[in-house]
């Protein structure tokens, strides 16, 4: 499943303010007990995603960046716990990520939050490709 992040500002002088979404489309993460509970879990992941490029290109390099943060599970589950932290941020990054979506296909077609943005007028609009 494809995601979206805001990963934010990627290039110097960086800024937490920017808004700077990337498709994430893949992920690896290990995890290992923290400080001998085994509901509170160290997380280290490395995230792929598209690069700072305008426009996005294929040949563009990838953004890498490693994330590592604690989680309190309980139940099976994480938890909205005061002690869930981020502890470091590496690679191609400089801040946590500000959101994460899920990129799923249109259930029934096309729809969202404004009306002119239909198939027919993107099909006009892209009647040169």
């Amino acid at each position: 499943m494809p995601l979206l992040s805001n990963l934010r500002d990627g290039i110097a002088p960086w800024s937490p303010e920017e808004v700077w979404y990337h498709a994430i489309w893949k992920f690896e993460a290990s995890y290992k007990e923290e400080d001998g509970d085994e509901h509170f879990l160290r997380v280290t992941m490395k995230i792929y995603a598209n690069s700072d490029t305008t426009p996005p290109t294929d040949g563009a390099d990838d953004r890498e960046i490693t994330y590592v943060y604690k989680v309190l599970y309980s139940g099976g589950s994480a938890t909205n716990s005061p002690l869930n932290d981020w502890i470091s941020v590496g690679d191609d990054g400089h801040y946590a990520p500000e959101s994460l979506w899920a990129v799923s296909a249109p259930g029934g077609g096309w729809g969202g939050q404004n009306p002119f943005v239909t198939e027919a007028n993107v099909r006009l609009l892209d009647g040169g490709n």
